[in-house]
C-alpha cells in the first residue's frame, strides 16, 4: 500500500523512563542499553529535515548541529485513520 506523504507528520513518542529495580534485568523479550553518561535524543526525521527532541518533548535541534549530517534511514509507520 503506498503512503500518502501529504499526510505524513512529526509525531513525539514518549521514551520508557527509568525504573528501580532490585535485581538485574534479563527477559530475551526485550533489547535494553546502558546510558552512563550524555543525553538521549529522538530523531525524527521528515523529507530530508532532522528534528532532536528530548524526552520532555523539548526540540533542541541547534544543540546538536553534528547531528544533522548524519544518515538516517526513513521508517514509515503505518497510518490508522
Amino acid at each position: 500500500m503506498p503512503y500518502n506523504y501529504d499526510e505524513v507528520v512529526y509525531v513525539f513518542v514518549s521514551p520508557m523512563l527509568l525504573q528501580k529495580a532490585n535485581e538485574p534485568f534479563d527477559d530475551d523479550r526485550y533489547l535494553t542499553e546502558l546510558k552512563l553518561d550524555g543525553v538521549r535524543l529522538l530523531l525524527s526525521k521528515l523529507e530530508g529535515n532532522i528534528k532532536l527532541y528530548t524526552r520532555n518533548n523539548n526540540e533542541v535541534t541547534s544543540r546538536f548541529p553534528e547531528l544533522l549530517s548524519i544518515d538516517v534511514p526513513v521508517i514509515l509507520l503505518p497510518s490508522y485513520h
